[in-house]
This record gives structure tokens, sequence and C-alpha cells, in this order.
């Protein structure tokens, strides 16, 4: 899988955080300093491509709140957005999707009450076959000849 594009507007309710990274297909480098938020973006696009969407939703509720989150891969596409209200509840998110059969959408209330998350995280996995992590951190150290670096601030 490759990872084309990832948005984050609003992250933890603060105006100015807002990213939108467009990715190379070989390497790309994410730096900043103690507590810009590199953590907190890397743990949001596992939880997305991994087929964790319901921890992600948790988590965004607890740690990472944010108004809007997107990313675009090889194989699909995810959207997750709080509608806009006065506050910020988990009962206005919807989730917007599009893994191949063209776009779909559900409010969380439903994606939660009929188990929807297991297909829905079962779709993506499906489509990400030998997914990992494993060694990444090693290979940020490394030098390579063509990278793209995302500096946090």
């Amino acid at each position: 899988m490759i990872i084309k594009h990832f948005k984050v507007t609003h992250l933890n309710q603060n105006d100015a955080l807002n990213f939108d990274l467009r990715f190379n297909e070989d390497i790309n480098v994410l730096t900043g300093k103690n507590g810009s938020g590199k953590t907190t973006l890397l743990k949001l696009i596992w939880y997305l491509i991994s087929g964790n969407i319901d921890r992600m939703i948790f988590f965004m509720n607890e740690e990472a709140l944010f108004e809007e989150i997107l990313i675009e891969t090889n194989t699909f596409s995810l959207n997750i957005r709080r509608a806009e209200t006065e506050g910020f509840s988990q009962k206005n998110i919807s989730v917007r999707w599009n893994i191949g059969k063209g776009e779909q959408h559900i409010s969380i209330e439903a994606y939660a009450e009929n188990g929807f998350y297991q297909f829905l995280n079962k779709e993506i996995l499906n489509r990400s076959p030998n997914f990992s992590l494993a060694g990444v951190q090693t290979l940020v150290w490394q030098e390579f000849g063509r990278s793209q670096r995302f500096i946090v601030e």
C-alpha cells in the first residue's frame, strides 16, 4: 500500500494545527520538536490503514480530538469528520470511504451499532496485506537518495 495523502484539521481543537501531507512513493521523513504532534499523526495513520478504525475513534475522543481526517492510498480513501455543531461529541462523527466500490457514508451511531467497523476494518486489511510498521523507525535514520521531509511545528 502506498499512502498518497494524509490530512488532519484542527488537531486537539487548535485552529493552528492543520496538517496536509502529500507523500512521495518512496521514503518520507516526519520531523519536528518534542510535543509537536509527530507521534499523534503516526498513530492516526496507523489506526486508519491497519484496520483499527474503532480504536482510532476511541483515540480521537480521548487524546486527539480533530475536526476532520482524510487518508488516501493507492487502494482506498477514508474520511472521518465531526459535524459542525456546538461542542464535540462522539455522536457528531460521520465516516466516508471508497474501497473500490464507490464512495459510501455512514453515521458513527450506525457504524458502532451494526458492528460495521468490523466490515470496514476487514475491507481495509484485505486491500493492504503484509502491512507492517516494523523497521520504519530504523529506516528514518538512514540516508536515502530521494526523500521528502515534513517538519511539524
